[in-house]
């Protein structure tokens, strides 16, 4: 469900919707960081980081909702297809979920203007991707009948739009920690924070897909079988859809231990804007002064 192609379209529509500065590209961050850093392994920096709070709960929160959310991801196809009988629509549904998530990043966007990180991504699992899990979970043909799969289609709405709250809330919070720490450091380390970020979700992307190749081998799945047992059935719609609300309501508890509220955040931005006014203001007067040197010089 998460190709490389749609995650880096996904990026690109996250740094749009956000309109973040530009000195906050990751790549133009990655260029600042090699003129400033001689060693090529930053040992100090990771040290530096490991003392700094925002850093450390916000690297808990994006780990636990990138392996509940890529639990969610991988496994979905075979859900859709074993346990719900809809291997025509699986197409069709992932496209749905896709479509949701990209046009939930922009409004999401909005309301993070009006409320604040911290209330929209909770918002996003509370209201998005909880209900999304559990209706997954309770979701049956005896059920529901001919409305099972118009029920998936809307719940998959659900889904995608709480997967591009994620996106966008984890976004706007990676720059606020890396002003955070540059205030309190004077150092600029985003290539280190944007690396150990994406670390955390390859770590968590590989203990989801081995866990789940382990459950659904333990259940006698085979992927030669067009037909599988029902314990497999079974097996898919709890890891898919049981497993990932318990990370997220682990991922609420460090959202409200994350440290950054909306007033610092404005006196860290106010703080920073007044320190680089200064830097430019002395650059300047330096720049002047050699000028004027210069032109005596040649006088």
């Amino acid at each position: 469900m998460r190709e490389e192609g749609y995650g880096n379209a996904r990026d690109t529509l996250v740094m749009y919707a956000s309109n973040e500065p530009r000195e906050r590209d990751t790549l133009n961050a990655y260029n600042i960081r090699g003129q400033q850093q001689s060693s090529c392994f930053p040992i100090d920096d990771i040290k530096q980081l490991a003392r700094h709070r925002p850093f450390l709960v916000l690297f808990v929160i994006e780990a636990l909702l990138e392996l509940g959310i890529y639990t969610k991801q991988i496994n979905t196809a075979l859900m859709l297809q074993y346990t719900f009988g809809m291997s025509g629509q699986v197409f069709y549904v992932l496209f749905v979920y896709m479509a949701a998530a990209v046009v939930a990043i922009f409004l999401w966007n909005l309301a993070l203007r009006r409320i604040g990180r911290k209330k929209v991504i909770c918002l996003g699992i509370l209201l998005c991707l909880l209900p999304h899990n559990a209706a997954l979970l309770i979701a049956t043909e005896d059920l529901l009948g001919t409305a099972l799969r118009p029920f998936i289609y809307a719940s998959s709405v659900l889904g995608g739009a709480g997967e591009g709250c994620m996106y966008i809330s984890l976004s706007v919070m990676h720059t606020d920690v890396i002003d955070d720490f540059e205030l309190k450091t004077y150092r600029k380390m985003a290539p280190v924070l944007y690396s150990l970020w994406l670390f955390s979700r390859g770590v968590m992307d590989a203990i989801s897909a081995a866990a789940s190749n382990g459950i659904l081998q333990a259940a006698n799945y085979n992927a030669h079988n067009c037909v599988q047992p029902n314990t497999v059935k079974q097996a898919l719609r709890y890891v898919t859809a049981g497993t990932p609300p318990a990370v997220y309501v682990i991922a609420l508890l460090f959202i409200w231990l994350y440290p950054i509220t909306e007033e610092s955040r404005t006196k860290t931005k106010m703080a920073l804007d007044a320190r680089r006014a200064a830097a430019d203001e002395e650059e300047r007067d330096v720049l002047t002064s050699t000028d004027d040197a210069s032109v005596q010089e040649i006088v």
